[in-house]
């Protein structure tokens, strides 16, 4: 790559990065007035057992297309495709990165191909791949963004891919290879929050698969605390058995729940069966609104 090229790809990578944090800065932070009244469950920052469910009016928004120009996606706003026309553009972007970006790439990745004698079907697969790309006017946006924005409309599969995404891949996705360490942590963090923010909004609208994250995410980690949450592991189990309708999962659920209802003090037990109660009232004033 020329001393041009190398100089671009440094640049497109801190912009990559400072947009990326304006957005989950966004998501994090309190947006105007407009917005339209949120049930999120926080925990108090110097108690871990100080559980509640906030009403908070306008606490947090959840909209991707907010005049901030994350990326260029297409013409049309994301507000407006469909789960599956997000989801769909995000896959595409996610092959597009995993494969020669440039024409230079390429013909180095192909050379290389024929000495190593990589096999026909590989050699013709990268290569239709790469020419979709090409023609791809997305393949330089963050895929993240379309599957944020399908978490936000509700989808359980934008969802399980949100879970799917660990650090090393946000890494490797926002190209922060070369950035310290403390950057790499902050930014893990950021995502992390969202991750369960999401989640507890999706879990509102009775997205099982959101509850169940939820409830074995918690009983590990708590991005407020750092540490486990057996309350808010507990309260989502109990959620899910109220709301499901799959007898597998109840039972397996069950089982996991009464598990760790045993690690837990007498306290701790009332605390979570309180918190399930908001959470289904909390579900209830969400679908009637």
């Amino acid at each position: 790559m020329t001393v041009m090229g190398k100089a671009i790809a440094i640049i497109f990578s801190t912009v990559i990065i400072i947009i990326f944090t304006f957005f989950i800065n966004h998501h994090l932070s309190t947006p105007s007035t407009n917005f339209t009244q949120k049930a999120i469950i926080t925990t108090s920052t110097n108690q871990a057992n100080d559980h509640k469910i906030e009403q908070a009016d306008n606490q947090k928004a959840l909209t991707l297309n907010n005049g901030s120009n994350l990326s260029v996606i297409s013409d049309k706003p994301q507000h407006q495709a469909t789960v599956s026309e997000l989801l769909n553009k995000a896959k595409q972007i996610r092959v597009c990165s995993n494969i020669p970006q440039t024409d230079e790439e390429f013909s180095a990745w192909l050379e290389t191909a024929y000495q190593i004698n990589e096999l026909p079907d590989r050699i013709v697969n990268v290569t239709d791949k790469y020419n979709k790309c090409k023609r791809n006017p997305d393949r330089n946006a963050l895929y993240l963004d379309f599957v944020i924005s399908a978490a936000e409309k509700g989808s359980e599969d934008a969802i399980s891919w949100l879970w799917f995404i660990d650090g090393s891949e946000l890494i490797k996705q926002l190209n922060l290879k070369n950035y310290k360490r403390e950057e790499q942590r902050r930014i893990k963090q950021q995502f992390i929050e969202l991750k369960y923010y999401l989640s507890e909004t999706a879990a509102l609208n009775l997205n099982e698969t959101a509850i169940l994250k939820l409830s074995n995410a918690y009983q590990h980690l708590d991005p407020k605390t750092g540490g486990q949450n057996y309350v808010k592991s507990l309260a989502y189990s109990d959620f899910f058995m109220q709301i499901t309708k799959s007898n597998d999962l109840y039972g397996k659920v069950k089982w996991q729940r009464d598990r760790l209802e045993q690690r837990m003090t007498h306290d701790e037990i009332e605390q979570a069966l309180t918190l399930t109660e908001q959470l289904l009232n909390d579900a209830q004033n969400t679908l009637a609104q």
